[in-house]
């Protein structure tokens, strides 16, 4: 009886259906607290109530059922404490208690789930490290410890060997990735630890222990040094997001192999089965599938907004995300390669050098970001040819030159686009490139150029210099006078030039021998 409209109370009556195997009322608008009778679930195994309004304690009153495989509680305001014993709880195969307001720390008998595939705790109130024990959740295929108030380090023993998606992020998680936390889960297909304040540099495991990574986020943490070039090898990523870190040096021309199909089919969502017997010659599975508003999620900024990526959304995340860090050099033009991409930002860095026209390859480019580095030179004319970039900004840079044609995508893109770069014109920045390809002169006078006769004026200049010349000698020569006034003033200029010069080279020799 899922996503309907629903409301009111669960009816206690539920409770008195002792063969129930299978209840699933999420996405609806029930309130109040669960009834007793159908927490305890006497032959219950899976119990799916998630997406309500539903309220009360989770613990203990839904440990009471021995039976129960899969209990999904997540979307509701569930309160209270994780209790720090808890009777074993080996059938659970499924614990998801996601998004309510759960508080306490993580107790170590969670690692006592010798069953446990799915343990999501995302956007609650936890706190405290992650424990030990759960190095002993060896079938473990999904963790969501995302948004809570987690501290300490990732266990080095942690590293589950069907482990697929780890979702740590918005945690106060500190140490290093360089220890030896999931070195053996080769299967790990989606990596979130952004938003921490973990410290060290990008360890080279990643690419030699993971070739099936699709999803890197290590974003908001204090990674440092160069990125290596190890990660050229992860070939099936379709998003890597390695932003607002300290990350220096080069961009790796080969990171032009790294982003898969992004078109390709990816759900890794989970499926629990459940036998129902009907009578000896007849048996059914019901299904139970780890997906929806509960399935493996992942965060990425796009057209400067947040997007949340769900399920088959995630095929949509394509793109790379380097932004906010203190990389150099060129932006290598091989990047220009990776056409099945829809986000690449390489803002707030300090590239230097042009924009490769290579970028005009880019055909499912939406979001392109480039501003607040040392670029320069001319925007290529060919990122026209991008017909679905909706989000482009080159501000903050050192470019010259006209900007792209008003054609396509580029029409829509406004002045912020191309903020402060003092050599950039045209539309729709407000200098007029015809203006600026001015000659100084021209500009100064307000006149052509072309109106003035050079050869005239010259001529002019010249015979001015001739009369003037010649006017003083003649002068001169016929008034005795004047003459002798002429010579004596020169005289007594020369006298004083002598006078100054001598005087200035005592000096200097006095200072220089002391």
């Amino acid at each position: 009886m899922s996503s309907n409209f629903f409301k009111g109370h669960i009816p206690s009556t539920f409770g008195d259906m002792q063969q129930l195997l299978f209840l699933d009322l999420s996405s609806n608008y029930l309130t109040g607290e669960v009834p007793e009778s159908l927490a305890k679930g006497y032959s219950m195994e899976q119990l799916r109530l998630s997406n309500n309004r539903l309220h009360g304690y989770i613990f203990p009153r839904f440990f009471g059922a021995s039976s129960v495989k899969c209990l999904s509680l997540n979307g509701n305001h569930f309160t209270g404490n994780i209790p720090v014993t808890l009777p074993n709880r080996q059938s659970l195969e499924l614990l998801d208690i996601g998004n309510n307001n759960i508080t306490g720390a993580l107790p170590n008998w969670i690692g006592d789930m010798k069953s446990l595939q799915v343990l999501v705790l995302s956007k609650n109130h936890l706190i405290g490290p992650i424990p030990k024990s759960f190095c002993r959740l060896k079938s473990l295929v999904v963790l969501d410890l995302s948004k809570n108030n987690v501290t300490g380090h990732i266990p080095s023993c942690f590293s589950p060997p069907s482990l697929k998606y780890v979702n740590l992020r918005g945690n106060e998680l500190i140490g290093t990735l360089d220890n030896a936390a999931f070195i053996n889960s080769s299967q790990l297909t989606i990596l979130d630890v952004g938003d921490n304040h973990i410290r060290s540099s990008i360890p080279c495991w990643i690419a030699n222990h993971h070739q099936e990574l699709r999803i890197l986020v290590l974003k908001g943490n204090h990674f440092e040094g160069h990125i290596p070039i190890q990660l050229c090898r992860l070939q099936q990523l379709i998003m890597i997001d390695l932003s607002s870190n300290n990350l220096s040096g080069p961009i790796p021309s080969c990171l032009n192999n790294v982003t898969g199909n992004p078109s390709e089919l990816f759900n890794p969502s989970i499926e629990i089965l459940t036998d129902v017997v009907l009578d000896s010659n007849r048996k059914f599975n019901i299904v139970y599938r780890w997906q929806h508003s509960t399935e493996e999620h992942v965060e990425f900024t796009s057209k400067k907004r947040v997007n949340v990526y769900e399920g088959k959304n995630i095929r949509f995340a394509s793109g790379i995300d380097l932004s906010s860090n203190k990389l150099s050099g060129n932006i290598p033009p091989e990047i220009g390669n990776l056409s099945l991409i829809h986000t690449l930002n390489l803002s707030h860095n300090c590239l230097a050098g042009s924009i490769p026209e290579t970028f005009s390859r880019l055909q499912s480019m939406e979001s392109l970001d480039l501003s607040y580095n040392h670029l320069t030179g001319p925007i290529p004319a060919q990122l026209v040819d991008l017909n679905f970039l909706s989000n482009f900004s080159v501000a903050h840079n050192d470019l010259s030159g006209e900007t792209p044609k008003r054609i396509g995508q580029f029409a829509t893109f406004e002045e912020s686009s191309y903020d402060d770069n003092p050599l950039l014109c045209g539309p729709p920045l407000k200098k007029n490139c015809s203006a600026t390809n001015a000659t100084p002169s021209t500009i100064a006078s307000g006149t052509d150029d072309s109106s003035i006769d050079h050869a005239a004026f010259y001529a002019s200049f010249a015979g001015a210099f001739v009369v003037g010349f010649f006017g003083v000698i003649v002068f001169l020569f016929i008034n005795p006078y004047w003459r002798k006034i002429w010579f004596q003033m020169v005289d007594r200029s020369i006298s004083a030039t002598e006078y100054f010069l001598i005087d200035r080279f005592y000096k200097l020799k006095h200072l220089v021998c002391g």
